[in-house]
């Protein structure tokens, strides 16, 4: 069999929820050529079962089980197994447009690029809502008129136009394998050494500005119940990720460390504990802040402006203080956002009652415009009459001018006649005398 040109990875782990749902937006692609490898990482649900089902279907289709590991050892061994030219990592929870693959294949044959990146929905599992989640990708943090970009062209937004996540990213995969790149094999966050070492080492990013997943929002319950047990595991990700770059000397340091504090704000806001997050907050001032490059970074560097202050208070303040700043910081911004919010519902207000008295307006025009309509009808057929009036004027104009015509011939005739004539000779001396009586 000739090799697929993408391979699809993904890791599954009791998805039996919603891996039907996800399947069949895999196998529907509009691309066909590829292969889809399922890693099963030791489900106890019916996840196997399902993906025997569309095994036995589709030839595409191929099962690999490994004992209870975690979603980055799956990925490498799907990695080992993929014979696509382009790998793909996709969740089993996840739905895709069904034109993603040939969309992202499209843009990474055009430009010859490494990585190519797209936009994503996310879906919140327990209202069903679609909700815009535009930090996926962030066009306006590329390089403008350009195709491609990479490090040296994008230093300071390289990490930023995107996320670490790594399945909105189509790879290369002589790219990955030359540069021996694999996931972390640790709980959560396994993708963010992968994602970011890439998105440093790649030659060409290109991007399609689409969005092209729907990713299902993780209830924040699960996240924190990862975190309790293991709060540090994240922090060690992007430390890890930091001292590999900065070895192989492609250390992006303003663009890294603004990537890395955003995860660590995340990180903090989701701790479930006071101890969990003095925890974290000690470690982080363990010179872990330092490797991500955040205790030098100048004010005006970052993104978010806020940030400058919050890494001032972790570096100087305990990690009570910085807890009871950050949840403060957090109640006045949402306070702020509720009295915004309280401005827009009446700014809302004040144009409704704006639009209703536009539309006021504008029915009492339209009703204008109909009676104008009628008159104009009233009038148009009052010329209809008049033309018709007229039409009869000349059609009978035309009768009598035939008539007129008709009777000055027969006069004519007459006084052209022989008897006419003899009349006139006749009644010469009659007329004269009558004439001569009038006088």
């Amino acid at each position: 069999m000739p090799e697929p040109k993408v391979s699809v990875i993904m890791p599954v782990y009791n998805a039996s929820a919603h891996l039907r749902e996800c399947l069949d937006s895999v196998v529907a692609q509009t691309f066909e050529d590829i292969e889809i490898i399922l890693v099963d990482d030791g489900s106890t649900d019916d996840s196997v079962s399902i993906i025997g089902e569309y095994s036995a279907k589709d030839p595409r289709v191929t099962l690999l089980q490994q004992p209870k590991s975690n979603a980055g050892a799956a990925r490498n061994k799907g990695i080992d197994r993929a014979c696509g030219s382009f790998l793909i990592f996709w969740d089993s929870d996840d739905i895709f447009n069904a034109s993603a693959i040939e969309l992202l294949l499209d843009r990474a044959e055009e430009t010859g690029a490494d990585i190519v990146v797209s936009g994503a929905d996310q879906l919140d599992d327990e209202t069903g809502k679609i909700l815009p989640a535009p930090h996926y990708f962030v066009k306006g943090r590329t390089p403008k008129d350009t195709k491609t970009f990479n490090r040296t062209t994008n230093p300071d937004r390289i990490l930023n136009f995107t996320t670490s996540v790594v399945w909105n990213k189509l790879f290369r995969r002589s790219f990955i394998m030359d540069n021996d790149i694999r996931f972390q094999e640790i709980r959560n966050g396994n993708d963010v050494f992968f994602t970011v070492t890439a998105l440093c080492m790649a030659d060409k990013i290109s991007y399609v500005d689409k969005k092209l997943m729907t990713y299902r929002k993780c209830q924040k319950s699960s996240l924190v119940g990862t975190l309790t047990s293991a709060p540090l595991v994240p922090i060690n990700a992007w430390r890890d990720t930091a001292e590999s770059l900065q070895a192989k000397g492609i250390f992006p340091k303003v663009s890294f460390a603004n990537k890395a504090i955003d995860s660590m704000v995340y990180l903090l806001r989701n701790l479930p504990s006071l101890n969990a997050f003095t925890e974290a907050v000690d470690y982080l001032k363990d010179g872990v802040l330092e490797t991500l490059g955040l205790t030098d970074l100048d004010r005006e560097d970052y993104i978010v402006k806020w940030h400058a202050d919050f890494v001032e208070v972790l570096m100087t303040a305990t990690p009570q203080t910085a807890f009871e700043w950050m949840y403060e910081f957090d109640y006045k911004h949402m306070a702020s956002a509720n009295s915004e919010i309280l401005i827009l519902k009446n700014d809302k207000k004040k144009l409704n009652k704006k639009i209703e008295s536009s539309e006021q307006k504008i029915e009492s025009l339209n009703d204008k415009v109909k009676q104008l309509e009628d008159d104009i009808a009233d009038l148009n057929n009052d010329i209809d009459d008049l033309e018709s009036d007229l039409e009869m004027s000349r059609k009978n104009e035309s009768e009598l001018k035939d008539l007129n015509s008709g009777l000055k011939k027969e006069i004519s005739d007459i006084r052209g006649s022989v008897s006419f004539k003899i009349g006139r000779f006749f009644t010469f001396i009659p007329r004269k005398l009558k004439k001569l009586f009038k006088k």
